[in-house]
């Protein structure tokens, strides 16, 4: 008899290690899953990945033009804008105020981010 006062027979307790065997090979193989689960994950959060040194942002300088004042003529000296680009540059800054960030120019059909980029260096908004 066992504590409880049931009486236990031994083919009733052989069944029951038989039965707990299996249940502990299925779940060593899910903890197994779940280790190497975590694993991966903390390995691949925890990697460091470093760049190289990448290109200084170029600061604008005395010869640089200011588009919030600029004319057409003056934004027209500016590599890649035109007339039809330099006259939207205007019209947008009238119709939105002026430019708080030299970055908004990309807003402007025909200043692509590849433009904008390659002349950076020769905006400013003051």
């Amino acid at each position: 008899m066992n504590s409880d006062g049931f009486r236990i027979d031994q083919s009733d307790f052989l069944a029951s290690l038989r039965l707990c065997g299996r249940g502990s090979r299925k779940s060593a193989s899910a903890i197994g899953y779940l280790l190497l689960l975590f694993i991966i994950m903390t390995s691949a959060c925890s990697a460091r990945v470093e760049y190289g040194a990448s290109d200084p942002v170029p600061v604008a300088t005395d010869s640089s033009i200011n588009i919030n004042t600029a004319t057409v003529a003056e934004l027209e000296h500016l590599p890649y804008i035109g007339r039809t680009t330099a006259e939207s540059i205007i019209a947008f800054r009238e119709e939105h105020g002026p430019f708080r960030r030299t970055e908004h120019l990309m807003l402007i059909r025909g200043v692509s981010e590849t433009r904008y980029l390659e002349i950076r260096h020769l905006l400013r908004t003051r």
